[in-house]
């Protein structure tokens, strides 16, 4: 699982925040504001999909018939009203019975703590966009974790030894 923890190219200020806000709300957009549109909307969502890939690792379940992905999505936008940034993440966090975050994601949070009501706000009117980005990158590292363990169970011999050491009498 990656977290970014310096962004590449995004202007985190209130200023740049508040442009990339403008950029998720518009419609038609240059290939170079999509770009940019695109890179900030995987940095926002990258708590998020922390809290449902470790929900998921955790392998609990909310009854109902409900999926993992709307329980997810109904729950952020149920949290996300007018409190801090960092405040709905703990909250988030303890809804899915999580311990604590890693240091990149509470880095990555306050980072972006001076816009939390817009962002929010975002969140809220923009579920399935944010809760969707969240869910995709979450399922980038867990197929990146199912073939870490896939790549290391095939590079020994079944005893455990390593395969081009020659065999002992």
């Amino acid at each position: 699982m990656r977290i970014v923890a310096q962004p590449e190219g995004l202007d985190l200020s209130r200023e740049g925040v508040r442009r990339y806000m403008r950029l998720l709300r518009a419609s038609s957009l240059t290939d170079e504001e999509n770009e940019e549109r695109r890179r900030f909307l995987r940095y926002l969502a990258q708590p998020m999909a922390w809290v449902y890939w470790a929900f998921l690792r955790s392998g609990k379940s909310f009854g109902g018939r409900t999926g993992p992905q709307e329980v997810f999505a109904r729950r952020c936008r149920s949290y996300a009203v007018n409190i801090p940034l960092d405040v709905w993440f703990d909250n988030m966090c303890a809804e899915f019975g999580l311990s604590t975050p890693p240091i990149d994601a509470v880095d990555l949070i306050n980072s972006l703590s001076h816009c939390s009501g817009e962002i929010l706000r975002y969140i809220r009117s923009a579920t399935v966009v944010v809760c969707g980005t969240a869910i995709q990158i979450a399922s980038e590292w867990r197929e990146e974790s199912r073939r870490g363990t896939r790549d290391s169970e095939s590079t020994g011999d079944v005893d455990g030894s390593q395969p081009d050491l020659p065999f002992r009498d």
